[in-house]
């Protein structure tokens, strides 16, 4: 009666119990063939099934861990925000390098990534991300000051880099068993150049007519791979079925971005600008949603 009612008339909650039921009536009966049956039709209904230690019989229990049960893995998408951070290698330009005052100001950015990941243990989880994300930030310098501090020109400059990356990530899970699972984060980086634009401005405080335009490109003067090591902490929180999660994490860039320093007259003849030696670092905040993958299957005999 309870395989017939199965296929229709019953609601999710109830063909659960059911299923339950037509197992342990297997296993009095002693046809174990059926009950794996069952318990495979009963995770592949309810992916989200447990077992109660305090309710459900022994055999019951055994049977169920020869299952697998658990998620083969999570996938899922997550955005945010980056801050970048420079950090000046060697200086160039066409100024007196020594008399300079030129700084980098980082400027907020977007980043997007697709995750999937696997759980290896209760603690320690396997990640990888297709990462889209974006480094701004602002250069600045005073060029020639004469000695009541008044430059000759001054520069502005408004970087933006788009790079695509893969992060190879593990995760320690400190809270496994918590509502909030939080987790340590930490793993290696490429990332490849897709674009380097800037918006240069030149004003010459002692007269002189501003020098600006289109943005330029300056992806032929950067190095367009580069690796780095990535680290933060992050929560993911059960949503029904997926997970909530946020992550904040920095962003370590190891190598030198910058391949040629001068090869465009109109960089260095009309703007005055020359680019430096640096290395790109960056902050992240970001928040996503992960889904959970099931394909339950008979383990053992």
């Amino acid at each position: 009666m309870l395989e017939s009612c199965l296929k229709s008339g019953f609601t999710d909650d109830e063909k659960t119990e059911a299923y339950r039921l037509l197992i342990l009536s297997y296993i009095y009966l002693d046809e174990p063939e059926k009950a794996d049956q069952t318990m495979l039709a009963l995770l592949n209904h309810n992916h989200e099934f447990q077992i109660n230690p305090q309710a459900d019989p022994a055999e019951f229990i055994s049977l169920y861990g020869t299952f697998r049960t658990k998620p083969v893995f999570r996938a899922g998408l997550r955005a945010g925000g980056t801050y970048s951070l420079v950090n000046v290698i060697n200086s160039y330009g066409v100024h007196n390098l020594s008399g300079a005052t030129a700084s980098y100001t980082g400027n907020a950015a977007i980043e997007a990534a697709a995750i999937i990941e696997k759980d290896f243990t209760d603690r320690i989880i396997g990640q990888a991300e297709i990462v889209f994300s974006s480094n701004k930030f602002t250069y600045e310098n005073e060029n020639f000051p004469d000695d009541d501090g008044l430059p000759y020109a001054r520069v502005v400059a408004i970087e933006t880099q788009s790079w695509l990356g893969l992060n190879i990530l593990g995760q320690y899970n400190v809270f496994p068993d918590k509502r909030y699972q939080l987790h340590a984060i930490f793993g290696p980086s490429v990332r490849y150049l897709l674009a380097d634009d800037a918006k240069i401005e030149t004003e010459f405080p002692k007269g002189g007519e501003q020098a600006s335009g289109a943005d330029e490109d300056l992806s032929p003067f950067r190095n367009s791979l580069n690796f780095g090591l990535s680290a933060g902490v992050g929560v993911k929180r059960k949503l029904g079925k997926q997970y909530f999660l946020m992550d904040v994490k920095y962003h370590y860039g190891f190598k030198n971005i910058t391949k040629v320093h001068y090869d465009n007259s109109r960089l260095s003849t009309y703007y005055g600008f020359g680019l430096n030696d640096m290395t790109v670092s960056s902050v992240s905040v970001s928040v996503g949603l992960l889904f959970q993958y099931f394909n339950p299957k008979k383990l053992t005999d």
